[in-house]
């Protein structure tokens, strides 16, 4: 993560996104879809986590 300067003030940017940013178009589309896949999974693991441990709370 690097704090990166936009036209509306500093904002925390990923170095892989601002790097992907400056690439063709296509580069660019399937950098966003990999990403895109890579928080999917990250969601859903979570979402099983709080949901495993919900279960042993209730139990």
């Amino acid at each position: 993560m690097r704090l990166f300067r936009t036209r509306q003030g500093y904002r925390w940017r990923c170095l892989r996104s601002i790097e992907a940013a400056s690439r063709n178009h296509g580069e660019r589309d399937a950098f966003g879809q990999q990403q895109t896949a890579l928080n999917r999974e990250i969601s859903r693991r979570a979402a099983e986590h709080n949901w495993r441990l919900r279960q042993i709370a209730e139990t």
